[in-house]
C-alpha cells in the first residue's frame, strides 16, 4: 500500500501548492474535460466518468500523439492493470493478473466506433501493428475494467476497450505522413476528410508499413546445424484502410487490414531459420448505424455489420526432406443489435437493448501432404439486456442491469451487475460493484487439432464464468489533480487454460476448476494550462489457482506506470515521457522473467515548417535487456525483447 499512499500524498503537497502559486492565472484552466471527463462505454449512454458503474480509463487523441502511442497495445500498456505479452509474432494483453497461453485477446472485447472486433473462430481481438485501425485515427480509447457480460455478452470478462476514430470534420483537409525507423521500416499514410455544406461528413484513409527486420539470436537455437541462434525470420508487412461517412443519424464504417508477419522462434517446433515460416492476417469490417433522437428524452440505436476474417499460417518442418504444414481459417459473420434509451427525467434511465450474431462460416482446415482437419461450421448467438439507472438522491445513483445470452455451442447464459455511486462531497466518489461475466469457448479451443503434430481438440470445454467484486474511490484533488483508488476480488470458475498433456506431449484446452484474484490500483491524473500533463499508477494483484495452491504464469504481482507530457517550447516542441515497470513473471517451467523498467520518450515539433509536424520516438531507450513468457508452443521458456529501437515521423497537412 505505500506506492499509492505516495500518490495520494504527492497530489495533496502539488495541490496545496497550486494554491500558494504566484503563477495561478497562468495555470487557471477547466479541467471537466479531464477531470470528469464523459465516456459512453461502461453504461451504454454518455455519462460522466465519476458516475460510470465501473472503473474507467480514457486515453486522448492528444496523448497518442504525445507519447507516439504505433498501435493499440502501446496504448494498452499505458493503462493500470494492463501489461504486454509479445511472441515476436502477435501481441497479447493481460489484465489484472490474467494473461492466459494461448488467449488471443479473447477476455477483452474490444470495439471500433460500436462494432465488435473479436473474430468468430478464436475470438480474436488484433491489438499490436496488426490491428484494424491505424492508431493515428483515433479520437480516443476508453477502457471499462471489470466484468462487461450484463451488456455485452461473451468476451468481455475483464475488459470493455472501447476505440473511437476521428471524424472527417476533425481533418478538414489531407494528411500525409511518412516514417521509417529501426527494424528497416518504411512506411506512410494517406489520409483526406471533411465536412459539406449540407451535412455530408466523411473520411478516407490509407496505411501501409514495412519492417525487414533484424537478425535476432535464441540461445535455445545455438548450434552449428541452425546458424548458432541467429536468425532474420522476423519481417512484417501491413496494409490498412478506413472509409467513414456520415448524414444525419446515419454513419457508415468501412475498415480492412492485410499483415503477414514472419516467425523468428521456431514455434510449434518448425525448422529454426525458415524464412517460409510465417502468419497472414485479413479483416474487413463494414457497418452501418443510426442512432435518432426521436424527443429530448427518448432514442433508439441500430448497428448492422459484415465481418470477413482469414488468417493462414504456413509451418516448416523437416521429416527428411522440408516441407510445409498450414494452417488455414475463414471466418464470415454478420452482427446486428437494436437499443432503445428512455430518459423518464433527470434521475432516471432505462436502457433495453437486443443483439444477434449469425455465423455464416466458422472454418477450420490443417494440411500438409494429407488434410488433417476440414472443420466447417456455422452458428447462431444472441442476447437480451436490460439496464436500469436511477439517482435516488443527489448523492446517491443506483446502476443494475442483466442480459441473457444464447450460444448455439454451449446453450443460456445469464449475467447480472450492480453498483451503488455515491457522491461523498464535491469532489469525491464512491462506487461498489458486483457483478458476473462469461466466455464461451471458441470453436478453436473446442475442436482445433492437427492430427498429433502439436494439439487436439476437446469438444467438451465448458464457458468460464467470473465474479468479480470491486469498490472505487475517486477525489478531484484541486483543478489540476486528480486521484482513483481501486479494490478488487474475482473469482473465476471453469478458466480455460491450454495445457500440455504429459502423456502424448499434446497441447489442448481444459477447464481449470477455480481461481481467485485479489488486488488493488491507485492513480493520479494531473494536467495544466501550458500542455503540462500526468498520469501516474500502480497496481498489485495476487492470483492463485486454487487447484494447486499456486500463482498463474504469467501473472506480474506489480505493475507501475509514469507518464508525463512536457512542453518545452510553448505550443510548439513536446517531449512524451512513458516509463513502466513490470515486476517478475512466472513462466511455464515454473522459472521467472526479470523484473524491468522500459523506457520510451518521444519528442514532438508541431508546425516545424509550415503545416508539417515532426516527431522522434526512442523506445527502451535504456536499452533494458528483457524478456516475456513464452507459451506452450516455444521452446523458449522466455522470450528476449526488442532493445533501443527508434521511429521517425513526417506529417504534412494541406
Amino acid at each position: 500500500m505505500v506506492f499509492p499512499a505516495l500518490l495520494f500524498m504527492l497530489a495533496s503537497v502539488v495541490s496545496a501548492a497550486d494554491n500558494n502559486s504566484s503563477q495561478e492565472d497562468f495555470f487557471n484552466m477547466p479541467l471537466e474535460s479531464l477531470m470528469d471527463i464523459e465516456v459512453y462505454s461502461a453504461s451504454k449512454h454518455t455519462q460522466p466518468a465519476s458516475q460510470a458503474p465501473s472503473s474507467v480509463t480514457v486515453i486522448t487523441q492528444e496523448e497518442i500523439k504525445r507519447y507516439g502511442y504505433r498501435n493499440i497495445t502501446d496504448i494498452l500498456n499505458s493503462v493500470p492493470g494492463f501489461y504486454e505479452t509479445y511472441d515476436r509474432n502477435y501481441s497479447y494483453m493481460g489484465v489484472r493478473g490474467f494473461g492466459r497461453p494461448g488467449d488471443f485477446n479473447s477476455r477483452i472485447l474490444v470495439l471500433v466506433d460500436g462494432q465488435r472486433l473479436n473474430d468468430n473462430i478464436g475470438n480474436t481481438a488484433l491489438l499490436g501493428n496488426e490491428s484494424l485501425i491505424d492508431a493515428d485515427l483515433i479520437d480516443r480509447v476508453e477502457i471499462v475494467r471489470g466484468p462487461g457480460s450484463a451488456l455485452y455478452g461473451s468476451n468481455a470478462l475483464f475488459a470493455v476497450v472501447s476505440i473511437f476514430t476521428k471524424s472527417g470534420s476533425q481533418y478538414n483537409g489531407g494528411q500525409i505522413a511518412g516514417r521509417f525507423g529501426s527494424r528497416r521500416h518504411t512506411g506512410g499514410r494517406f489520409t483526406y476528410g471533411s465536412k459539406t455544406d449540407n451535412g455530408i461528413e466523411f473520411l478516407a484513409s490509407g496505411t501501409y508499413a514495412d519492417w525487414e527486420g533484424d537478425r535476432l539470436y535464441y540461445r535455445e537455437f545455438d548450434d552449428p546445424s541452425t546458424n548458432f541462434g541467429r536468425t532474420r525470420n522476423d519481417d512484417e508487412n501491413l496494409h490498412n484502410m478506413l472509409l467513414k461517412g456520415s448524414y444525419r443519424d446515419f454513419t457508415f464504417f468501412a475498415a480492412g487490414s492485410r499483415r503477414q508477419k514472419g516467425i523468428p522462434t521456431a514455434s510449434y517446433e518448425t525448422v529454426f531459420g525458415a524464412e517460409d515460416t510465417r502468419t497472414w492476417d485479413d479483416y474487413t469490417l463494414i457497418g452501418l448505424s443510426y442512432n435518432h433522437q426521436i424527443d429530448e428524452d427518448f432514442s433508439i440505436l441500430w448497428r448492422l455489420s459484415y465481418h470477413h476474417y482469414n488468417y493462414r499460417g504456413h509451418y516448416v518442418y523437416d521429416d527428411g526432406g522440408l516441407y510445409e504444414n498450414k494452417d488455414w481459417w475463414k471466418g464470415r459473420w454478420i452482427t446486428g443489435e437494436v437499443q432503445i434509451t428512455k430518459r423518464f427525467d433527470d434521475h432516471h434511465t432505462l436502457i433495453v437493448g437486443a443483439e444477434s450474431q449469425t455465423n455464416i462460416r466458422q472454418d477450420q482446415k490443417n494440411w500438409d501432404f494429407d488434410v488433417y482437419l476440414n472443420d466447417r461450421r456455422h452458428s447462431k448467438n444472441w442476447g437480451i439486456y436490460i439496464q436500469d439507472e436511477i439517482r435516488l438522491t443527489d448523492r446517491l445513483t443506483v446502476n443494475a442491469g442483466i442480459r441473457r445470452d444464447y450460444y448455439d455451442q454451449t446453450g443460456a447464459q445469464l449475467n447480472p451487475r450492480a453498483a451503488v455511486i455515491y457522491q461523498l462531497t464535491d469532489t469525491a466518489t464512491v462506487k461498489l460493484m458486483a457483478g458476473r461475466a462469461f466466455r464461451t469457448p471458441s470453436v478453436y479451443e473446442l475442436y482445433y487439432q492437427d492430427n498429433g503434430n502439436t494439439a487436439k481438440a476437446n469438444p467438451n470445454l465448458q464457458p468460464e464464468t467470473i465474479k468479480t467484486y470491486e469498490a472505487v474511490f475517486e477525489n478531484r484533488f484541486s483543478e489540476k489533480w486528480r486521484g482513483t483508488f481501486s479494490a478488487f476480488h474475482y473469482q473465476v470458475n471453469d478458466l480455460i487454460d491450454q495445457t500440455i498433456d504429459p502423456d502424448d506431449g499434446l497441447s489442448q484446452f481444459r477447464n481449470l476448476s477455480q481461481v481467485t484474484a485479489d488486488g488493488y490500483e491507485a492513480a493520479l491524473i494531473g494536467k495544466w494550462a501550458n500542455g503540462l500533463q500526468t498520469r501516474s499508477s500502480y497496481a498489485s494483484v495476487r492470483t492463485l489457482d486454487k487447484a494447486n495452491r499456486s500463482s498463474l504464469a504469467n501473472s506480474p504481482a506489480h505493475l507501475v506506470n509514469f507518464n508525463l507530457i512536457y512542453p518545452l517550447l510553448e505550443n510548439k516542441l513536446f517531449a512524451g515521457l512513458d516509463i513502466k515497470y513490470t515486476s517478475k513473471r512466472k513462466t511455464l517451467s515454473g522459472g521467472h522473467t526479470d523484473d524491468a523498467v522500459i523506457t520510451n520518450l518521444t519528442l514532438t515539433y508541431d508546425n516545424i515548417l509550415k503545416n508539417l509536424d515532426f516527431q522522434i520516438g526512442l523506445y527502451n531507450l535504456l536499452d533494458v535487456n528483457y524478456e516475456h513468457p513464452g507459451f506452450t508452443e516455444h521452446l523458449q521458456d522466455k522470450i528476449e525483447q526488442d532493445g533501443r529501437t527508434f521511429g521517425v515521423k513526417l506529417t504534412y497537412r494541406f
